[in-house]
């Protein structure tokens, strides 16, 4: 089992990440500041092969969420915006989130957020893609058995200057979210900051 889900997992060449479950409002961290958010019960996010669209949308009629259209985002590829029923509420949306995680079809799934402190309708979506900075001191040979025993895939490692940080991907069928995952990693001792990706402010008609 992966050190983000198991309790005591530790080794000689990796720390371990622990993760704080997060209570309404989210958040996440820029700088040193946390950003609180809400959930959108407008929408969710997920990574999935188009073929499985049919059977997560009655998965969650389940539990009582009704998803009315999925659209497909350009980038990254293989995601899709699930459009919730208008009504659902923001505890739904958080439990069907969580229900599409636990799906072997799912590679990801999450909320989407808004600033939890100022009414706005700038939603943000996130996506696959957690965005990390390592320490200078902490060698390559850490940064994979991290990455290894973590469960994270890898998207892109540094290269060069201009792009010196990892794109990484989220562990499947994890049962914590995005947000939870990318507080943890930002707080890991090998860790300069964790940032994770995501679309700009979104309005009520975008995507």
């Amino acid at each position: 089992m992966a050190c983000l889900l198991a309790a005591g997992c530790t080794g000689p060449d990796i720390a371990q990440l622990e993760i704080v479950a997060q209570a309404t409002p989210f958040y996440w961290y820029q700088d040193t500041t946390r950003i609180y958010l809400r959930a959108d019960s407008t929408r969710l996010t997920i990574e999935a092969d188009s073929t499985a669209l049919p059977a997560l949308s009655a998965s969650l009629s389940t539990v009582g969420v009704t998803v009315d259209a999925a659209t497909t985002m350009v980038i990254p590829e293989g995601h899709w915006v699930l459009t919730l029923h208008t009504g659902t509420s923001p505890t739904a949306a958080v439990a069907a989130a969580h229900a599409l995680r636990g799906r072997t079809d799912v590679r990801f799934a999450s909320n989407a957020y808004l600033p939890a402190q100022q009414p706005t309708s700038c939603t943000s979506l996130l996506v696959n893609r957690l965005i990390v900075m390592y320490k200078a001191s902490v060698t390559t040979n850490r940064i994979a058995a991290f990455h290894e025993r973590a469960g994270f895939g890898v998207v892109r490692s540094p290269s060069g200057a201009w792009s010196p940080y990892w794109v990484l991907r989220y562990p499947p069928r994890s049962p914590f979210t995005p947000l939870e995952i990318a507080a943890a990693v930002y707080h890991h001792p090998y860790v300069e900051w964790a940032d994770p990706d995501g679309t700009g402010c979104i309005g009520p008609n975008g995507l």
